[in-house]
């Protein structure tokens, strides 16, 4: 039977001769031994390794999303388009650019941005 009490505990009311059963068989279980990666996590401290692997795989995960992001972003702005535009009707870059009203190196980006996809 569960009883709550408080609003996040709750216990259990045994009735007194499953409470012996279940303390017995709590008695005769061997008691879990943590290994040491279980140790350290419940210690707050981790292997330096294991925590430069995950800040990698972090780090590339954001810098993968904001750089799509970015990316999106960038080639969506006006200008962006303008040149986009201007480049897809078979004009050079620095044509392009000038059509754009942009600087060169703003069109050289677009173009390798384009060049990536």
């Amino acid at each position: 039977m569960c009883k709550s009490f408080g609003s996040l505990t709750e216990y259990f009311k045994f009735i007194p001769d499953d409470a012996q059963s279940a303390q017995r068989d709590l008695d005769e279980m061997e008691a879990k031994v943590l290994s040491p990666v279980e140790q350290e996590n419940i210690d707050g401290t981790q292997d330096d390794f294991l925590t430069a692997l995950l800040a990698d795989k972090q780090n590339i995960r954001v810098s993968n999303s904001m750089e799509t992001e970015l990316k999106q972003y960038f080639l969506s702005r006006p200008s962006s388009q303008a040149a986009l535009e201007a480049l897809h009707q078979g004009h050079f870059l620095r044509h392009a650019a000038q059509i754009a009203s942009i600087p060169v190196d703003t069109a050289r980006k677009v173009l390798a941005m384009l060049q990536k996809e």
